[in-house]
């Protein structure tokens, strides 16, 4: 009888192992519903506080404190709509000055159509309109002439935002397009060119554009799941650091120098054995790419310029120092 259960027993143990050796690809982001109607509402008292103890040493953000003290919700939901809340403006930002800053071809075609189409060689037709949503246009590779009014796309400010944010930046992407919207229905001026639904197609269609980047373009959606090069203790024996806070400042810098320079085809191997993410994850996106010896070592030699820099600056400062005394 254990001579024919033993065999059983094995072949639970190697489905198990198989199961754990076939990893599925992370699934895409996605957009939190009830995450999003507790951000909309509580929007507007982002930026105010108030303090509290016996001192009044201690500060608390009305949105925190409505959702902890009145709604009597979990601390995860303080967590999360305080996160979301704290980069909303900054994707804001990105969104405003890298996507909105000209009118898009669909909305341009909408007013064309209400309105009746350009004349050519009218003084007021567009000159240059912004290219068409596809898979490999940004708007870092728009046309000069497109380019003096809408900001490049920057892979390493939209990384870091998407890290902070993690799964919660569709919800953000999307409270920020709302919030634009707002804005600019409270200060636009009527004229027969422009209406309020012509301004909700306009942010709208950035922000698809923006979120098309972000996954298909650039692929950095998921990039907080990429594990670094080099984790703490190789950092401090190929930097020969001293254990301490210093070691987060170059995990810091490894973490931009991966989303500045995303790993490529080119820069991978299937049979090189890297540091990758085990789910899949490619260095500073989700390309699926493992990064190669040559990538590591690229980074490797980026630090120690760095740590190079930084105790040659040291050393300088100390020989001001000395000359003072």
């Amino acid at each position: 009888e254990q001579d024919n259960t033993q065999p059983n027993n094995n072949n639970n143990n190697n489905n198990k192992k198989h199961k754990k050796s076939t990893t599925q690809p992370p699934t895409p982001s996605t957009l939190d519903e009830r995450m999003l109607y507790l951000t909309t509402f509580l929007h507007p008292f982002r930026n105010l506080s108030y303090l509290y103890g016996f001192n009044n040493d201690k500060r608390m953000t009305i949105p925190s404190y409505i959702i902890r003290e009145s709604l009597k919700f979990k601390n995860k939901d303080v967590v999360q709509v305080s996160t979301v809340l704290a980069h909303v403006d900054a994707l804001r930002d990105v969104l405003v000055n890298c996507y909105l800053q000209t009118t898009p071809p669909l909305l341009e075609q909408q007013q064309q159509q209400r309105h009746g189409s350009l004349v050519e060689g009218d003084e007021d037709a567009p000159q240059q309109q912004r290219p068409k949503m596809d898979h490999t246009t940004t708007p870092s590779s728009s046309s000069s002439s497109s380019s003096s009014s809408v900001n490049p796309f920057c892979r390493l400010e939209v990384g870091l935002i998407l890290r902070n944010l993690k799964e919660l930046w569709v919800t953000a992407l999307l409270l920020a397009t709302l919030a634009e919207v707002e804005s600019s229905n409270n200060s636009i001026t009527t004229t027969p060119t422009t209406t309020s639904s012509d301004n909700v197609n306009r942010c709208m269609e950035g922000a698809l554009q923006f979120y098309h980047d972000i996954v298909h373009t650039q692929k950095l959606d998921g990039c907080w799941r990429v594990r670094p090069l080099l984790d703490g203790s190789a950092l401090i024996r190929t930097l020969d650091l001293p254990r301490g806070p210093i070691v987060g400042v170059y995990m810091q810098e490894q973490v931009q120098w991966m989303l500045r320079h995303p790993i490529s085809s080119r820069s991978s191997s299937a049979s090189d054995g890297g540091a990758g993410d085990g789910d899949g994850a490619g260095a500073g996106g989700t390309n699926g790419l493992s990064p190669s010896s040559s990538y590591t070592k690229e980074c490797e030699l980026y630090l120690k310029g760095l740590r190079e820099r930084e105790l040659a600056a040291a050393d300088k400062k100390e020989e001001k120092v000395e000359i003072v005394v």
